[in-house]
């Protein structure tokens, strides 16, 4: 892949279209090129602002698309030989979006399209698999870009009233979140909406969380005391 690989890798067009004859043109990206950590086969990722090349291009008909790319595993992940797609993680997020969508969701993403190609002589693993995810497009930016802590304390205590009724949504689809952190949870200053994004990793949701100040230290959304281990602040975290 190269020491420093490009915002967007040079295989891939500028134009993605889709079989059901819908273009999207690649914006800006939000998320830069880089290897994942989690889900199999290995594979690479960036995700960036996109909009159909239909009709009206302006911001409202902008959403995300998050591109995976397969590439040479590692000591983990040793696979080498090219797959059909998705990994795990995407298919994961699949049904995930695809529950969001069906429920008419505002307190996170939906499907809005995905599709799988085949990889060029030139992409990392040729004859592998590159995947493209369109889902909507949320307001806001991320607390852990917004500073979070250092916002006054009467604004925190408003976006942790609506992360409640966000995350009390998820969780009556069925959906518990594992990877919980303020990077994942949006907040938009304008409209007063939180929202939560990234549901790659999450497990089936038995019954509503019922210590709310235990599910906001989850997420750094409130202090807790300092882990004594790294298991413990692991645990934290993913419970």
């Amino acid at each position: 892949m190269g020491d420093s690989p490009p915002i967007v890798p040079n295989y891939i067009d500028n134009i993605v279209p889709f079989p059901n004859g819908t273009s999207y043109e690649l914006l800006k990206p939000l998320a830069t090129y880089r290897s994942c950590h989690d889900g199999v086969p290995a594979e690479a990722r960036i995700v960036l602002t996109c909009r159909q090349t239909q009709g009206n291009s302006s911001a409202e008909n902008e959403y995300v698309m998050k591109i995976k790319i397969q590439i040479r595993g590692g000591e983990q992940r040793p696979s080498n030989s090219p797959e059909a797609g998705p990994s795990t993680t995407t298919a994961h997020e699949l049904k995930a979006l695809q529950k969001f969508h069906d429920a008419r969701t505002e307190s996170t993403p939906a499907l809005v399209d995905f599709k799988t190609a085949v990889q060029p002589a030139n992409g990392p693993l040729p004859g592998g698999y590159i995947t493209f995810l369109v889902m909507s497009k949320l307001p806001g930016d991320s607390l852990f870009n917004m500073n979070y802590w250092g916002m006054p304390s009467e604004e925190r205590k408003e976006i942790t009233e609506k992360f409640v009724i966000a995350l009390k949504w998820v969780y009556d689809q069925g959906i518990e979140p594992v990877d919980c952190g303020l990077r994942n949870i949006l907040w938009d200053r304008e409209t007063k909406k939180c929202t939560i994004i990234d549901f790659e990793l999450w497990r089936e949701a038995e019954e509503m969380f019922s210590d709310e100040k235990k599910e906001l230290q989850r997420w750094g959304l409130e202090s807790q005391p300092a882990a004594k281990n790294h298991w413990e602040a692991w645990n934290q975290m993913f419970r």
